[in-house]
């Protein structure tokens, strides 16, 4: 069952639930698809159940340009995510990684999608 992001609130819940997960580096940049970036979550560290890995599935939609800042080639192939900021103002959805990463989107509105995979 997906829950949906529409609203800072909602947002701050996605944080509580994505900090500290990882997701692979992107190889060739960022797949933007129909709009829409996808990332598969994986909780190494067993924050979430300690008795196995949860697994997350998480698209970004409404995207209407991405980009990564940061070195790509410089960082691990599991990146750990931070948090995930929106600026309404500027319509910017950022992830940000505990490594120098960035991922910046201008969006036409705030809209994210979670999937608990395992």
């Amino acid at each position: 069952m997906a829950i949906f992001a529409y609203s800072l609130d909602a947002l701050s819940v996605f944080n509580n639930i994505l900090h500290d997960l990882y997701f692979d580096k992107p190889e060739r940049g960022l797949d933007l698809r129909d709009g829409r970036l996808h990332f598969r979550l994986t909780d190494q560290d067993l924050l979430i159940r300690k008795d196995s890995v949860s697994e997350y599935f998480l698209c970004i939609c409404e995207i209407e340009s991405a980009e990564v800042e940061g070195d790509l080639d410089a960082l691990p192939d599991e990146i750990e995510l931070n948090k995930i900021l929106f600026e309404p103002k500027k319509s910017l959805l950022t992830l940000e990684a505990v490594h120098p990463l960035r991922i910046v989107c201008l969006v036409r509105k705030l809209h994210l999608e979670l999937d608990q995979l395992a």
